[in-house]
């Protein structure tokens, strides 16, 4: 997560919405440890973001981080289908916005995002942490060293394991886009990208 800053030493407040698995594990951790950023306040209906982040605040709503003068980023961690009214909603009240992947669930749905960011001037990025792991990384750097020759073709895929069947909730729901396709899919698309 890199914004563009004007003055050197800056640090950016930053409000997570949502503190889910991806909430927990992918952004909280890693906003609170980067010195550019301080992790000020999260969107969350438990009391765990509390307990782990103590200096942070906790908002109950949407609309309460938004009003929230001090962020400048919001990190969108929220069910797939609120993505798109969310970071609109968060670029109009003039914050900069990551959202979790996907970012939207239809290319319609993109093109808004695209707008209200020209619109408020305000920036959105997509979040893509398998962008950075260790054999993806790998496989890049052998592929532009030329060592592997002329690339043709290729195959791409991730393996699960899980030794108790997973509770099937929201993600893996049609109505929330759900499924193995917006759950894994983007990531072998950025990664092919």
């Amino acid at each position: 997560m890199n914004l563009t800053v004007t003055q050197p030493g800056h640090i950016i407040p930053t409000g997570i919405a949502g503190f889910g698995y991806s909430g927990k594990v992918f952004h909280a951790p890693f906003v609170h440890a980067h010195a550019g950023y301080r992790l000020s306040a999260f969107v969350t209906t438990g009391n765990e973001a509390a307990q782990l982040y103590p200096s942070a605040k906790i908002y109950r709503s949407f609309k309460e981080i938004l009003a929230a003068g001090d962020l400048e980023l919001i990190v969108l961690c929220t069910p797939h289908p609120l993505h798109v009214s969310q970071a609109i909603e968060a670029m109009r009240a003039g914050k900069h916005v990551v959202i979790e992947k996907p970012v939207a669930m239809n290319s319609r749905d993109a093109g808004k995002l695209i707008s209200a960011a020209s619109e408020t001037g305000r920036q959105w990025f997509p979040y893509h942490n398998r962008r950075w792991d260790g054999d993806f990384l790998t496989v890049r750097q052998l592929i532009s060293s030329g060592v592997l020759g002329h690339i043709v073709e290729f195959g791409s895929h991730f393996d699960r394991y899980s030794p108790v069947v997973m509770r099937a909730g929201w993600r893996y729901l049609d109505e929330d886009g759900g499924g193995t396709l917006f759950d894994l899919g983007p990531h072998l698309i950025d990664q092919t990208i």
